[in-house]
């Protein structure tokens, strides 16, 4: 019996031992630091709230907030370029601020370093809040410049439908 302990004492491969990592080596059984885990860090660059005002002089909200944008740019990085690469992520909300149902197409431009306008569509129910992120996901931002977030506007992109 202390035999065969001693003959296997002299066999160990070294490598990553940790299952988690990108470079496990399932045959290690001595760990040789050389682990690769990911870790993604994010900061924020910027936020901010835009109020949508139904500009429609015949309708039953005219002139009034009927929806509020909020803007979340984010810069995610991680700590080893195989697990990813930096982006700028900009994460973007609609509330409904009336009792009503509403169909809402709408325009968002910046200006700024970084320009941007895109047009979205949405059904918000009465004081929903939806995720209209994927509306901005192609807004090239590879650098992080952060938005000049005084100079967004939101505006109706047409007539604002409303039901019941």
């Amino acid at each position: 019996m202390i035999a065969g302990l001693f003959f296997n004492s002299g066999c160990h491969e070294k490598g990553c031992t940790d299952s988690k990592a990108l470079n496990y080596n399932v045959t290690a059984d001595v760990d040789d630091g050389t682990c690769i885990t990911c870790q993604q860090s994010q900061s924020q660059l910027g936020y901010q709230v835009v109020d949508l005002v139904d500009n429609n002089t015949s309708s039953s909200h005219y002139n009034q907030i009927v929806a509020r944008f909020y803007f979340d740019q984010q810069s995610v990085k991680y700590n080893n370029s195989l697990c990813g690469v930096e982006s700028c992520d900009m994460n973007v909300k609609v509330k409904s601020l009336i009792s009503q149902n509403m169909d809402l197409y709408y325009w968002i431009q910046t200006s700024g370093p970084l320009y941007f306008s895109r047009n979205g569509y949405v059904t918000l129910f009465s004081n929903q809040t939806i995720d209209v992120s994927d509306v901005f996901s192609n807004v090239q931002n590879t650098s992080c410049i952060s938005i000049y977030y005084d100079q967004i506007f939101a505006q109706p992109n047409g007539s604002i439908y409303y039901f019941n």
